[in-house]
């Protein structure tokens, strides 16, 4: 009987741990929610309960340890493929070295269209030439309401 009832101990306590409601745990073993709350009030259930937690925590850390080492040595190997004599090797090395230090290649164009009127137009050409962009010529609008679309590509 007491064997029984430390399995039982501890299957709840493994539901309890998975994040199982008690309502949820008393359906899975088809016992009453009050069995269960009465087993989670007995010490020997917290101490198993907090065993496994602590064996989770224990194991996070072991685990975030060990990615954290493979991290810095995958890195040292990405590096290290900047120099090797194969163009396509290194080149994808080298992609992955500044991706990963947040200099990453644009990977999508950006196209606005916009209405503006012959000042604005301008404006905004003036602006191009004092950032050395170059706006391509075009005529300039009858009125107010032309629209003229210019495609700024990115250097």
């Amino acid at each position: 009987m007491l064997k029984e009832l430390q399995t039982r101990h501890r299957e709840i306590a493994r539901l309890k741990h998975q994040g199982l409601r008690t309502v949820e745990i008393a359906e899975r073993l088809g016992i009453s929610d009050t069995t269960i709350r009465c087993i989670m009030c007995d010490p020997i259930f917290k101490a198993h309960l907090n065993g496994l937690e602590d064996a989770s925590d224990r194991a996070t850390i072991d685990a975030r340890k060990i990615l954290a080492d493979g991290a810095i040595r995958a890195a040292e190997r990405i590096v290290e493929l900047i120099e090797v004599p194969d163009e396509k090797v290194s080149l994808q090395a080298s992609k992955d070295v500044l991706d990963r230090t947040g200099y990453a290649a644009q990977t999508a164009n950006f196209h606005a269209h916009i209405h503006m009127n012959t000042d604005e137009i301008e404006r905004l050409k003036d602006r191009a030439r004092q950032l050395g962009i170059v706006a391509p010529k075009s005529e300039e609008p009858s009125d107010e309401r032309d629209l003229t679309t210019y495609e700024v590509t990115p250097q």
